[in-house]
């Protein structure tokens, strides 16, 4: 498949110390794909300077829009809002803005697509050739145990149904999103449920994890579990 052009969809909440970095990273990556054209849309909640730091960086560039409340709308919230305003791209890139994800892997999600026209490529932490930076037991814990038994309630084969480095056909993300209800980090699994029960296709290729430097994760290990735990729930009724 030939492909036109990518958007490029990054939610930030409170990342004023990693907007800057990988925004520029984003850009010495991008400019070396010369074939597609691609924009960027950045969702940006917060009180912090995130948003303008962006905006004094990107002030001139016409492939930058920035989406900004100073309000929190929820990881959910902000993705579902983010794939609304993209109009005229064939593919979708969406990635964590704390620099966990490298942009300078980008091209691997890419030559996978013009392979076999899939409908979503995951960035795995979990596929042979991965690695992850994150040795924190109980993010560990969290993440394989939550991937563990929504494999087996869902039937989902997929290795890291929570990584957010994905790269999604954008009608097969507008139309999916429309159809999720969760605000927070389940959002993502909630995304791949559905994509499942659609029977879409779906390829892992596996990505460096790197560890966050600056500033605070987002991830909550009570409020977490507790969000997964009302998507199991809302997935099974649903299911009926």
């Amino acid at each position: 498949m030939k492909i036109k052009k990518i958007t490029i969809l990054i939610c930030a909440y409170n990342e004023e110390k990693n907007i800057v970095i990988l925004h520029k990273r984003l850009e010495k990556t991008l400019e070396k794909i010369r074939e597609i054209s691609f924009d960027c849309i950045y969702i940006i909640d917060g009180d912090d300077k995130t948003y303008t730091n962006l905006k004094k960086l990107t002030s001139d560039d016409k492939n930058v829009k920035i989406n900004y409340s100073k309000r929190l709308r929820g990881f959910g919230n902000a993705f579902r809002k983010g794939f609304s305003l993209i109009k005229d791209s064939d593919y979708i890139i969406t990635m964590d803005a704390d620099l966990n994800h490298m942009p300078e892997e980008i091209p691997n999600f890419i030559k996978e697509v013009e392979k076999k026209n899939y409908d979503i490529i995951i960035g795995s932490r979990k596929v042979k050739g991965a690695s992850s930076e994150i040795y924190q037991k109980w993010k560990v814990f969290l993440s394989d145990t939550i991937n563990q038994i929504f494999k087996i309630i869902f039937r989902i084969d997929i290795l890291d149904k929570t990584s957010g480095y994905r790269m999604l056909k954008a009608s097969v993300a507008k139309d999916i999103s429309k159809k999720t209800k969760m605000d927070s980090f389940e959002f993502l699994m909630e995304f791949l449920i559905i994509a499942n029960r659609e029977k879409l296709k779906v390829k892992e290729i596996p990505i460096t994890f790197k560890k966050r430097i600056h500033g605070e994760s987002k991830l909550h290990i009570v409020k977490t579990s507790i969000g997964y735990l009302k998507l199991m729930i809302n997935s099974v009724v649903r299911k009926k």
